[in-house]
């Protein structure tokens, strides 16, 4: 799979929490509301974590579950993928709709 990083608006605490408990690994990339001064939905967040991964943010794709933070990612030009049924914005740059982070799979060619 490419690079990834998240850009979450939990203190860093906070987040390193949330991702251990849910059993995943903390990304080497890791932007939190201690590092920007404008949390989402300023596209700031999503700014510093493509500056961090060395790309423009039009190659980013941004998993979002909440309305200010796909405003986040769009605001920012990321391509977004919504990851709830109650989101109602709508964009072009909205590449997908998914109920629940479990729905998301990656055939080995794409993960490559």
């Amino acid at each position: 799979m490419g690079r990834c990083n998240v850009a979450t608006s939990a203190n860093r605490h906070n987040a390193i929490a949330r991702l251990t408990t849910a059993g995943l690994s903390i990304p080497e990339i890791l932007i939190t509301a201690d590092d920007v001064g404008q949390g989402k939905p300023h596209p700031e967040p999503f700014l510093l974590a493509a500056k961090r991964l060395g790309v423009a943010t039009s190659k980013c794709l941004a998993f979002e579950d909440s309305d200010q933070g796909v405003r986040s990612a769009l605001n920012a030009g990321c391509e977004v993928v919504v990851v709830n049924r109650f989101c109602t914005i709508q964009h072009d740059h909205i590449v997908a709709r998914i109920n629940h982070y479990k729905d998301i799979y990656l055939s080995e060619e794409v993960s490559k």
